[in-house]
């Protein structure tokens, strides 16, 4: 089990030989730090209900709970924190100055096999109980079974102005799983590889990451990332053009240190465009989130956060995001190196003085 060695000030974002590193409403995560863990941050969980009502319980995955399917009880922290009485009289009808007002709690909102996001969430009695500050519906439990659920993946945002609209922006959402890496000894050799990652061919993938060391046996490894941008769809380039496109700008000067003594990794990439809905949202937000948002001459120097995407899966082409989201309050930032060992693991545990979101 890795050593959890850091500082616990609210102020701290990553703890390196006793320095402090602030970056504003995010943590970088560096490689070569001799401490694995980030500062205890609210969460944003994405799982299914199991129970409804006043005492509602969603099944969810989550590094941050153990990394295992759990069911999880929910106290929702505007109701343990809100001095408003069960029942409230309304104001509204005539002549019902006496009638109460029947308060509705977010639980009985929600129906069984519903998915959710619980958001802002603190946890109690030792992570069993989750406290959410709000919760949004995903999908109703009718059309869940179209959707895939897939909780903190790390990923991006590829952004292209549209050229008959330019104060609007098209978008991929990138994101790379973990533990689907595959070891190479020579670039050119796995070139057909590299190919069958572009395009779709493989189902949902149109980009890959390369990484590993520079030198033989280092520690820290050097990423970059090759994708099908959005001008690559419009401009029609082969999958072959691509590959040559991202060998001139950035690949030429690593292909070399690839070799049986120095093996690389590569990682497909999963990229799919947002619904309207959700691209509205990821345009409210685009320039607060810098640190995972990118234009399209950026795509080969991604940096990635831990995020909660619901998907749609298609026969052909680019899987439809119905929902995405940052899995932290304040996310962890990682380069295309992607460390496995880059994983938000604490949330904050709710105090005796509730606190708000």
């Amino acid at each position: 089990m890795l050593r959890r060695n850091f500082a616990r000030s609210t102020q701290v974002s990553i703890e390196r030989r006793g320095k402090k590193k602030l970056h504003g409403n995010y943590q970088k995560f560096d490689p070569s730090s001799i401490f694995y863990d980030v500062e205890e941050t609210p969460g944003n969980f994405i799982g299914q209900v199991t129970q409804s009502g006043q005492e509602p319980r969603i099944r969810l995955i989550s590094h941050a709970l153990g990394n295992k399917m759990n069911e999880f009880t929910i106290q929702f922290r505007k109701d343990l924190n809100s001095d408003t009485p069960k029942e409230a009289p309304s104001y509204f009808k005539p002549g019902a100055m006496n009638a109460p007002k029947k308060v509705t709690y977010p639980g009985e909102k929600m129906s069984v096999g519903d998915i959710v996001e619980m958001q802002a969430c603190h946890i109690r009695n030792g992570g069993s109980i989750l406290c959410p500050w709000n919760f949004e519906l995903v999908a109703r439990k009718d059309t869940a079974n179209d959707h895939i659920m897939m909780p903190e993946m790390p990923s991006c945002l590829i952004s292209k102005a549209k050229p008959d609209e330019p104060e609007k922006r098209d978008y991929q959402i990138v994101s790379a799983a973990r533990g689907e890496a595959k070891t190479i000894t020579s670039f050119l050799d796995n070139l057909s590889m590299l190919k069958s990652y572009l395009g779709y061919q493989t189902p949902m993938v149109n980009g890959f990451i390369l990484r590993g060391p520079l030198k033989p046996g280092h520690k820290v490894w050097h990423g970059m990332t090759c994708l099908k941008t959005l001008s690559d769809i419009e401009e029609d380039r082969s999958n072959e053009e691509v590959i040559f496109n991202f060998l001139k700008a950035k690949g030429h000067h690593v292909v070399d240190h690839i070799s049986e003594d120095s093996p690389w990794q590569v990682v497909p990439l999963y990229v799919g465009r947002p619904t309207l809905k959700v691209r509205d949202r990821l345009d409210q937000s685009f320039q607060q989130k810098h640190y995972m948002s990118f234009g399209v001459m950026a795509a080969t120097e991604l940096k990635f956060v831990n995020c909660n995407i619901v998907l749609t899966p298609t026969m052909t082409g680019a899987p439809v995001i119905k929902h995405f989201n940052i899995c932290r309050s304040k996310p962890l930032q990682m380069d295309a190196s992607i460390p496995d060992r880059a994983i938000e693991k604490k949330i904050k545990e709710m105090s005796d003085n509730l606190m708000p979101a």
